[in-house]
């Protein structure tokens, strides 16, 4: 979508994806989607409203803003209206307005028909892996997790953990899709 990183919602970003999604189920009877951190929770958001996704694979997503623990995170949005997060990202004062509105994270998670693959580096230092466990404890879909012995939150700088999520979402796509 438009906009500069700090006017980023949750919100927006599902409806920006739900956008996407009635855009190409026009053109395909399947779809999947593919969601890692962030985007992974907002692929979990989206699919519990939205029954026209097949299946999906989410990799290390949060579900909680414990990431944000021991930062200065109050003082930088009452002085910047936005929190530096990493390096040149900035996350704006909305986003945590907005986050509000997904306090029943679990709740909306139970809806979720699609069937869900996770993924999570047991080396995860950004996103803790009981994040996923928690995530695949409340799913009442088809689910599996797989935990990555030694990957860490972006496993895509990394080959041999990358070759692996690879592997393992193409296989779920493949069972769930019909591919």
């Amino acid at each position: 979508s438009d906009g500069r990183p700090e006017y980023l919602t949750i919100s927006r970003s599902v409806k920006d994806l739900t956008t996407v999604i009635n855009f190409l189920k026009k053109k395909f009877d399947s779809i999947g989607i593919h969601g890692t951190s962030y985007g992974g929770t907002v692929s979990l958001l989206t699919s519990s409203q939205n029954k026209k996704i097949n299946a999906q694979v989410i990799v290390s997503s949060p579900h909680t803003l414990e990431l944000f623990k021991g930062r200065d995170l109050k003082n930088q949005i009452r002085k910047n209206n936005y929190f530096v997060f990493r390096e040149n990202f900035r996350i704006g004062k909305v986003f945590f307005q907005d986050l509000k509105n997904y306090r029943i994270f679990f709740k909306r998670v139970k809806k979720i028909q699609a069937p869900t693959l996770l993924i999570h580096g047991d080396n995860d230092t950004h996103v803790p892996l009981n994040h996923s466990k928690q995530i695949f404890q409340t799913l009442t879909c088809p689910k599996n997790l797989e935990v990555i012995k030694g990957a860490p939150h972006f496993t895509t700088y990394l080959k041999q953990y990358d070759d692996e999520m690879e592997r393992l979402s193409i296989e779920w796509f493949s069972k769930w899709l019909k591919l």
